[in-house]
């Protein structure tokens, strides 16, 4: 009767082991699935500021062209600024945020 004691355990413990294992797979395909969606929301951004954002910038820096080099100077660099700071700010948001 100790065998069959025995091999009884040993099955729980299995199915133990694999009760752990199945919630861990969960968790990974979980968090798998978070940051496909935060990429994604990423890649959205990022082609809206590629469509959109980047194109009427470049009309400004244009526009801005034909005013004195000082004040070009600091507006492309104002613009370049905010470019940069909304996208680094997006980016540690999505990250950071967890949204």
């Amino acid at each position: 009767m100790e065998d069959k004691d025995y091999n009884n355990q040993v099955i729980k413990d299995l199915k133990a082991d694999v009760k752990e294992l199945e919630g861990r797979i969960l968790l990974i395909e979980t968090s798998r699935q978070k940051t496909e969606f935060q990429y994604n929301e990423i890649m959205k951004s990022l082609n809206k500021l590629n469509n959109h954002t980047i194109p009427d910038l470049m009309k400004q820096i244009e526009d801005l062209r034909n005013k004195p080099a000082k004040r070009y100077d600091q507006a492309v660099s104002g613009i370049l600024g905010a470019i940069f700071g909304a996208i680094g700010a997006y980016i540690v948001n999505k990250f950071l945020g967890g949204h």
